[in-house]
């Protein structure tokens, strides 16, 4: 047990490169790294609103995206942690789930407003945007192990599976369900 915090903590992941850090968002508008190894805060800021998720990157260990309720996304670099290196606006409302593709390249975000995007680390804005009319509010997200495609679950009790690039053909239906089951 670790008594780092006073406040409530919402989310936190642990960095799958450096297994020994820990990021944490917290009902404060806090986000907290954390080394299990020194049993310290490393350092904490507080954003404007308050952060709902996030996802690290892949292969670069100091890199992580934080999805905010003021429906922004923000890339960190966690050495230099007072402000973000990178802030992505696209969406209307707030951010509620985002993970990094496994090949790094790429993030997707999942929103109250209805949608998903999906952003590329050298641009600012989203290079596609997946919504139905049936769709409500997108809850989760995730990329599958192939990054071919993502899966989000929203409010309507569905889950609906894009293509990460939507001009592919889709190949065989079933083949994508055993691929989804199995990741």
């Amino acid at each position: 047990t670790y008594d780092l915090t006073t406040e409530n903590i919402i989310f936190m992941k642990f960095n799958k490169i450096e297994e020994n850090i820990i990021a944490s968002l917290s009902s404060d508008n806090g986000f907290s790294i954390y080394d299990i190894r020194q049993n310290v805060k490393a350092s904490k800021i507080t954003m404007n609103m308050r952060g709902n998720c996030l996802s690290w990157h892949p292969f670069e260990a100091n890199n992580i995206v934080v999805g905010s309720e003021d429906s922004n996304c923000y890339i960190f670099d966690i050495r230099n942690f007072k402000n973000p290196t990178k802030t992505y606006k696209d969406h209307a409302n707030s951010v509620l789930d985002v993970d990094f593709s496994p090949t790094g390249q790429e993030f997707v975000s999942a929103s109250y407003d209805k949608s998903i995007r999906i952003y590329p680390l050298d641009s600012k804005k989203s290079r596609e945007v997946y919504y139905t009319k049936r769709m409500q509010r997108v809850f989760c997200v995730s990329f599958t192990a192939d990054s071919q495609y993502i899966a989000c679950g929203s409010d309507e009790m569905n889950i609906r599976l894009w293509k990460t690039n939507s001009s592919k053909p889709l190949g065989y239906v079933y083949f994508i369900i055993l691929k989804i089951a199995s990741s």
